[in-house]
């Protein structure tokens, strides 16, 4: 079990959490898991990967930031950045990929059950989060067998 790992999904279902209750990302809260974080993806040689990912993940949802500033939080794009240092190039794409998929399969469930309205607001770190968790433990396989189907 890689110990990393483990404290990266403890970080995210804490924001995951603190985000579903308040509809906020603290900054303080950002700031002390890039403090931790960090040092942790040095460590492990990742750093050039960890940068790209961050830059990566930070400059995908910033783009939707500046499209739709009432939809996409600033909260979303400094975690997408601080996710993308997590989980590394190029695996920060696998992690957008299931967050799209989980948070639309999650939000059209919720319309449809009339949890929420069209035009409602939700707080999309869940998503983003459950996206890098999965990445984080299972992206190498989920990797090997999409090119193990061709």
């Amino acid at each position: 079990m890689d110990f990393s790992n483990i404290i990266f999904t403890i970080f995210l279902l804490v924001i995951a959490w603190v985000d579903l209750k308040t509809s906020l990302i603290p900054n303080l809260l950002l700031l002390i898991v890039v403090m931790i974080v960090l040092p942790m993806v040095i460590m492990e040689e990742s750093l050039l990967s960890g940068i790209v990912g961050g830059c990566v993940g930070f400059g995908v949802v910033s783009g939707l930031f500046f499209l739709a500033p009432d939809k996409v939080g600033a909260g979303d794009v400094k975690l997408t950045g601080i996710i993308g240092l997590m989980v590394g190039y190029p695996m920060v794409f696998l992690s957008l990929l299931l967050t799209g998929i989980i948070g639309c399969l999650a939000i059209a469930s919720l319309v449809a059950f009339k949890r929420i309205k069209v035009s409602g607001s939700i707080p999309y770190a869940p998503f983003l989060c459950s996206g890098a968790i999965i990445v984080l433990w299972a992206g190498g396989w989920i990797i090997n067998w999409y090119w193990g189907l061709f």
